[in-house]
């Protein structure tokens, strides 16, 4: 838009304001939205046009309308949709219609509705003598089920002889087949989904085998002066 005046016999006439109508320019789309249960999640997008686009909400098709779960603005040129106190009905796909009355468009998007991760029960350490098998496990739950990684603690990468086994229903597993000293050491399961993440520590133990005798020197060893003489013991341990 803009103004013009024109001299008429030296008077100023009154202003006119030119329009021109504009089409749908969108600034900045409707993008996916990831809300904690219970709390309120908003969709908003900018739309430059003239005349100003008229805009209507639609939840899987499903035309919504301003209350107390569905709150619908227009900020000048952003338009905002809030869903308030999200539950798991609240999941879907939001599309937003609009039209000036040239141009006619639409913005789609989703809103996914979790729980945090958390830890279930208390997590039990491991302690084997080496060479044993070792299972370290923790119990996982959030809405969606979390993704699960391991690490150990020091940063140094796992053992080749162990085996991340995690289940579908949040069960975190790290198997080693055969225990050696270097597993040793403190463990992290990490849960992480769509509204956030929680580690869990846990630790192996792998303890030596003592060595036992098992065939000891001769009660009675006959040496001849200035030979040379072989004693002989036998023993088991690990290492």
């Amino acid at each position: 838009a803009f103004e013009i005046s024109v001299d008429v016999d030296g008077k100023e006439a009154p202003k006119v304001q030119l329009t021109k109508d504009a089409p749908l320019n969108i600034v900045q789309p409707l993008n996916d939205i990831n809300v904690l249960m219970g709390q309120s999640g908003t969709f908003s997008f900018v739309c430059d046009a003239f005349p100003a686009p008229k805009v209507t909400w639609f939840m899987n098709d499903n035309e919504l309308k301003n209350s107390t779960k569905h709150k619908i603005e227009a900020k000048q040129n952003v338009y905002i949709l809030t869903v308030n106190k999200c539950e798991n009905t609240d999941i879907g796909t939001y599309r937003a219609v609009i039209d000036n009355g040239i141009d006619k468009g639409e913005q789609t998007a989703k809103l996914n509705v979790g729980t945090k991760p958390t830890v279930v029960g208390k997590p039990t350490d491991a302690q084997v003598q080496i060479g044993q098998p070792a299972r370290l496990q923790v119990q996982f739950a959030g809405q969606p089920l979390p993704d699960i990684t391991w690490s150990r603690a020091d940063g140094q990468p796992l053992g080749e002889n162990v085996k991340i086994a995690n289940d579908e229903n949040g069960l975190a597993v790290l198997v080693f087949d055969s225990t050696i000293l270097s597993d040793k050491g403190s463990y992290v399961a990490k849960a992480t989904n769509i509204v956030g993440s929680v580690e869990q520590k846990i630790n192996l133990d792998v303890r030596e085998i003592k060595p036992t005798i098992i065939r000891d020197l001769e009660a009675a060893i006959n040496a001849t002066k200035g030979e040379p003489m072989t004693l002989t013991i036998e023993a088991t341990g690990n290492p």
